[in-house]
């Protein structure tokens, strides 16, 4: 959801920003026949938010009317509109869901919800015959009369939610679930489910189009929580029976809304914007010229043996070559933590969805989650888990917030608890060193040490320590072990945990949120505000190294098998540094920017002069254009083809009007929109 709406005149080629309430957040749109637009915002992510209710527009989108008279809910989830132009909207709330209608195109609103127990109406749809199907938590409701009596169809149903419904031109209805798609070919009296060929369980939304070819897209997102794991769009040709993925080009797996223009052309609106196909989905392209895109945050970062990156961030985990600067998305939501072992295994710790494993770089992951906690009173969901390690036996470990450690041995195919000793259970890093011993960070009780063979009895080791949250850990060649904490710096043990020494010297900040050690032994330590800092005396000084580094605020570090290092940051994306850090540092300081970057103006607002920054990170033709709110280009700061790098220019707002005002940055194929606010 967003706070604002934004118009194509081009097929979706440019978008142009339209005005409604800033706080409002937008759920769904419609149009009717006379070309009118409704608007419905607000959303429950735990509590309600973003609710003001239905806006109106009738020039276009040109200017919003707030037109809720009679709503006693705000928060509005679905909308729909009959033949006769009446409108209907669907509500969410924890203290019940209601439908409403209008029939003076939102002029006022009355309640026509006999459904007790409602709590999200996720989906409103009308056929033909007028009739009116509500998707409203794990059941199907239909109308007959307008809206003033409902029934439930669920025969043959069996989802504990439903997402999405659409329906064709013979009537069958069709409705996306958490457990793949259904068919009703009689009204929605009995369903059917037709899912051969779909891998995915969880389908977000369905669209039809003039030739009855359907679209699903695939996102979990259960009570618009959090958004997680996708598997792009699937296509079905023949009434669902059969489903084939058709996501070339399709650079995000998470698909939260689909919609058919009376071209053909399809729209698919993920994370990261809006993707287009002009060929029935056998191809995509991002179609985001104007569009506010945001960078992910960067949660966690590993290298494996043949030098592939991975990057796990609050969208999907990303994949890209040592030296190379593209990015592919591998799938799995929400990586909070990642960790590669022998012969390269690797895992993806995740928010609320357990553990994921691959063993071909990513290609494919299986889902490794029996015995692991979930959360109290909300089934299905995994307490997040925060790190994760593979030892030299291939056995896995992982930590995770507020239960503990849990092990996974090789010929297992469950987690247990290994928690004998451990008196914090909020375990943030898990190390291994050259001996098999396992050490592990907590939130609050300092670092603890495996003391026994079979590594499921842990005592607390933290002579030394001054601050007793340590989120990051890693182990030197010589076998030190340096602990990042985010509010005492760095400590340093040289003898397996037994005592810590604080190691801070020309460490500017104490946040220390990652750490990483290359190959000869040189410490990285990555903290939440200063950047990157670096220390070849095994920590008794620091020196700064932040050349190129356009986000300081540095969540996550990795080596490479070549000794580049790798930075990720919270919303700034991946930095990686100029050459190998086994070069000389003094000679080399510089990182290299992994994604385009355009960054926030400053001052804003502003009321003569304000400064743009940007980060390149290949040589290519750069365009930096200001416009006003008609779309009207009114200033070029960059028309020039720049070297990889970060940049500053100056906006000089004479000759400009005040008021809202969009700059936008093309690089190739890159195109990134931010508002800037002049006030004269």
């Amino acid at each position: 959801m967003i706070n604002w709406i934004f118009r194509s005149i081009d097929n979706g080629e440019n978008w142009t920003q339209t005005s409604t309430d800033s706080s409002a957040m937008i759920t769904s749109l419609v149009i009717n026949s006379s070309g009118d637009i409704f608007a419905g915002t607000g959303v429950f992510i735990l509590f309600p938010s973003g609710g003001a209710g239905i806006f109106r527009s009738t020039d276009n989108g040109e200017s919003w009317t707030p037109v809720n008279n009679g709503l006693t809910d705000l928060y509005i989830s679905s909308l729909a509109i009959n033949s006769n132009g009446h409108i209907f909207a669907g509500t969410v709330g924890l203290y019940g869901a209601s439908i409403f209608r209008s029939t003076d195109n939102g002029e006022s609103w009355v309640s026509v919800n006999t459904i007790s127990n409602a709590f999200y109406i996720y989906s409103l749809v009308i056929n033909s015959s007028g009739h009116i199907f509500a998707a409203i938590d794990d059941k199907i409701f239909r109308s007959k009369d307008n809206g003033e009596s409902w029934m439930p169809v669920n025969t043959g149903l069996t989802a504990s939610a439903i997402f999405s419904l659409a329906i064709n031109s013979n009537g069958h209805i069709f409705a996306g679930t958490d457990n793949k798609v259904f068919r009703s070919t009689d009204n929605g009296e009995s369903w059917t489910a037709v899912n051969t060929g779909l891998t995915a369980s969880n389908v977000s939304s369905v669209a039809i189009n003039s030739s009855g070819h359907i679209f699903a897209g695939t996102a979990e997102f259960p009570i618009a929580l959090f958004p997680r794991e996708g598997e792009g769009i699937f296509r079905s040709t023949d009434n669902g029976e059969n489903w084939t993925p058709v996501n070339n080009g399709l650079l995000d797996p998470m698909i939260f809304s689909l919609a058919i223009h009376f071209s053909g052309n399809i729209f698919a609106g993920s994370n990261n914007g809006i993707f287009r196909s002009t060929d029935n989905g056998e191809n995509w392209i991002p179609v985001n010229n104007g569009l506010p895109i945001s960078i992910p945050e960067v949660l966690s970062i590993a290298t494996n043996s043949i030098g592939y990156v991975f990057a796990g961030t609050d969208g999907v985990i990303y994949r890209s070559i040592e030296n190379d600067i593209g990015w592919s998305s591998v799938g799995v939501g929400d990586a909070l933590s990642l960790a590669i072992g022998p012969s390269d295994d690797m895992l993806a710790g995740t928010f609320l969805n357990g553990i994921y494993s691959s063993s071909d770089n990513g290609n494919n992951w299986n889902q490794i989650e029996e015995g692991l906690p979930e959360i109290p009173d909300t089934p299905h969901y995994i307490i997040p888990v925060l790190s994760l390690s593979i030892n030299s036996n291939r056995d896995k470990f992982a930590g995770t917030f507020g239960e503990g450690i849990y092990r996974r041995m090789q010929n297992e195919s469950k987690w247990y608890p290994i928690n004998t000793g451990l008196t914090n259970c909020d375990v943030r890093a898990l190390i291994i060193n050259s001996n098999g011993q396992i050490f592990a960070g907590t939130n609050g009780g300092g670092v603890f040490r495996a003391i026994d063979d079979m590594l499921i009895s842990w005592t607390s080791v933290n002579i030394g320590l001054t601050n007793f949250a340590i989120w990051s850990l890693a182990v030197s060649p010589n076998n030190y072990i340096f602990a990042g904490s985010p509010g005492g710096g760095v400590f340093r043990s040289t003898d397996n945990g037994e005592n810590w020494a604080e190691v801070n010297n020309g460490l500017t900040s104490k946040n220390v949120r990652a750490i990483a050690i290359n190959s000869t032994g040189h410490i990285f330590a990555g903290t939440r505000t200063e950047g990157v800092f670096y220390s070849t005396n095994n920590g008794d000084s620091w020196t700064q190294i932040n050349e190129g580094l356009t986000n300081t605020n540095i969540e996550a570090l990795a080596i490479s098998p070549s000794d580049y290092l790798f930075a990720g940051t919270e919303n700034g994306g991946v930095f990686r540094s100029v050459e190998s850090t086994t070069t000389s540092v003094e000679e080399n300081r510089t990182f290299i920017p992994i994604l385009f970057t355009l960054e926030q103006n400053y001052p804003n607002p502003f009321n003569s002069v304000t400064t743009i920054q940007f980060a390149l990170p290949i040589s290519n033709y750069v365009t930096l254009k200001v416009y006003n709110t008609l779309g009207e280009e009114v200033a070029t700061l960059v028309n020039e083809k720049l070297f990889s790098g970060k940049y500053t220019f100056e906006l000089d707002a004479t000759g400009l009007t005040s008021g809202v005002h969009f700059y936008t940055l093309k690089v190739g194929s890159f195109f990134q929109t931010k508002k800037l606010l002049l006030l004269k």
